[in-house]
This record gives structure tokens, C-alpha cells and sequence, in this order.
């Protein structure tokens, strides 16, 4: 992940996205990425923010979510009727809602001074945030173990942060009202 912002054209600049740490990019530029991750002097990985990171892919792997027991009665679970164990995003336009990229809360142990361009479970950078709940996650995949998690926890300053470990997961939101009805709660 990298912060960026739109730039509007004027005085002496061109309309574009500014990337932190980088320059304005029109027209697809070829970069280097300034990834959170290898901030200086202070990395941010995204397991920090978003509760989750990037730690395998698998062009045609995809599983079904099972709701976890400890979080079964989460209000992102409110008018569902799910139950421990049940399983959900079975279908999609890109095969169920787990999976394709996986990302994982499962904390790093990578140093802060190693710069990093992806990593596989325990071979990355950054634990969860504090308080983090597993809602639900995949089945395991492949060699390494990854499952696809679906977490939430609240920001110091009280805010809500949803996130899914998953690349096909936005196209079952269209296929499983189940999995709608958990984004609008």
C-alpha cells in the first residue's frame, strides 16, 4: 500500500496522483513502489493498519469463509443468522470469496532495516493491531498455510476497521447477500 493523493493541474504542475516519496505520475510512468512497508526510519506495514498483509497468491485457489466461534455474535453479524462454523461466500464472479491473493493477520518477524517487496507467512513485517477479532477465515492453502482472514478492531481514536485478506472477495459481494448484508452492518 502507498499514500497518494490527485493533484490538480497549476502552477507549474501536471494534473496526476502524487505518490508519497515519489513524484507525479501521469499517463502509467514507470516507478519504484514507496511502500509502507519500507518507510524510513519507521516501516508501516499494512498488517499495522489494515489488521492484514499480503502474504501469498494462488491464480486458482478460492475458498468459502467459516465464521469463527469468539466472533459469531459480532454486530457485523447482526440479521445474518450465521452460526459458528458457517460457511460463507461460496460463489462469486471470481470463484468463492477467499482467496486469489491471500492476506493474513499472522504477525512478521522480518527486521525494519530489510526492505521488502512481498513476503509469505512469518517471512514479512508488522503484527496485528491490538484488540484485532478474526470474524472469519479460509481454508488453508498451499504449501505455506495461508488462509484469507476477515478481521476488525477499533482505531485508538475510535473508529471501525474492516478489512478482508482477500483479492476475490468484491466479487461475491454481488453473488452472496450474506456477505453484503456483513459490509452494510
Amino acid at each position: 500500500y502507498e499514500r497518494a493523493e490527485y493533484q490538480p493541474a497549476g502552477r507549474g504542475v501536471s494534473e496526476g496522483i502524487v505518490f508519497f516519496g515519489s513524484t507525479t505520475i501521469t499517463d502509467n510512468a514507470r516507478r519504484t513502489p514507496f511502500l509502507f512497508r519500507n518507510l524510513q526510519p519507521k516501516p508501516q506495514p499494512e498488517r499495522e493498519i489494515l489488521g492484514v498483509q499480503y502474504v501469498d497468491y494462488y491464480d486458482t485457489f478460492t475458498t468459502s469463509f467459516i465464521v469463527q466461534d469468539a466472533a459469531v455474535n459480532h454486530e457485523f453479524f447482526k440479521g445474518t443468522n450465521l452460526q459458528a462454523k458457517s460457511l460463507i461466500g461460496n460463489w462469486g464472479r471470481n470463484g468463492k470469496a477467499g482467496g486469489v491473493e491471500v492476506d493474513s493477520s499472522v504477525a512478521g518477524t522480518v527486521t525494519d532495516t530489510v526492505t521488502m517487496v512481498t513476503g509469505v507467512i512469518g517471512n514479512d513485517r508488522g503484527v496485528p493491531p491490538g484488540g484485532l477479532i478474526i470474524l472469519a477465515k479460509g481454508e488453508k492453502a498451499g504449501d505455506t498455510g495461508s488462509q484469507p482472514q476477515m478481521v476488525t478492531y477499533t482505531t485508538r481514536a475510535g473508529g471501525t476497521v474492516f478489512s478482508v485478506g482477500s483479492l476475490s472477495f468484491t466479487g461475491s459481494l454481488l453473488e452472496d447477500q450474506t456477505l453484503t448484508n456483513i459490509v452494510r452492518n
